[in-house]
């Protein structure tokens, strides 16, 4: 994700700016979400993004998939990234690695939604029952908007650790979904037991 939020240089040499403050290449990096693959949106991100991709290694249908599905999630979290408000967008320009430690999507909802009033608890809980019950498919189209809503409010995202879960999501889904509610009840769980008055007289200190 270094190519979304750090300037760069060619082969030549010449500045290169971060994809977030290019409007062209965002424009066509937004135009990705919610398509497969094989949608003429996807042609065009390509010249933004293959330099940033591995080679891909292995032979076989298996080795096949596993590139596909990598560079699926890569380029739906740098579309995600691109398509944020401009709000969001300056937060990642000036602090790449705020999200860092926000832990999975299911710790972000629960931060979102206490501490950043993204969500309600039981919309928050609904939309992350709704994400794991998708497949491939269905969860590269629906998760932008969850995305969104979040970074409206600010909300601090793992965009690392988000291309990691999509792209293992294919194999692994029930267990990454798992993870990210029960990462939701556990956050929120935290925040609110941080949230109580430490002071053991502190009712009686509010009683007339």
């Amino acid at each position: 994700m270094r190519a979304l939020t750090h300037d760069s240089r060619t082969r030549t040499g010449e500045p290169l700016p971060a994809l977030l403050k290019r409007p062209g290449a965002r424009a066509e990096l937004r135009r990705c979400l919610g398509q497969r693959p094989d949608s003429p949106a996807w042609d065009r991100a390509w010249g933004h993004l293959i330099a940033y991709l591995p080679e891909p290694s292995g032979t076989g249908a298996h080795a096949a998939q596993t590139v596909e599905d990598e560079q699926r999630a890569f380029v739906t979290v740098a579309a995600m990234v691109c398509a944020q408000a401009p709000a969001a967008r300056a937060l990642d320009l000036a602090a790449p690695q705020a999200g860092a430690d926000a832990g999975s999507l299911g710790a972000a909802m629960a931060v979102g939604t206490a501490t950043h009033h993204a969500y309600t608890r039981e919309g928050a809980l609904h939309r992350l029952i709704l994400l794991s019950r998708q497949n491939t498919d269905g969860i590269h189209r629906l998760l932008p908007g969850t995305v969104k809503q979040l970074r409206d409010k600010a909300t601090p995202l793992d965009w690392v650790r988000l291309i990691g879960d999509l792209a293992d999501w294919r194999r692994r889904h029930r267990e990454t979904a798992r993870w990210w509610i029960q990462d939701y009840h556990r956050t929120l769980h935290r925040l609110d037991n941080a949230a109580k008055p430490t002071d053991p007289n502190h009712a009686e200190s509010e009683t007339p």
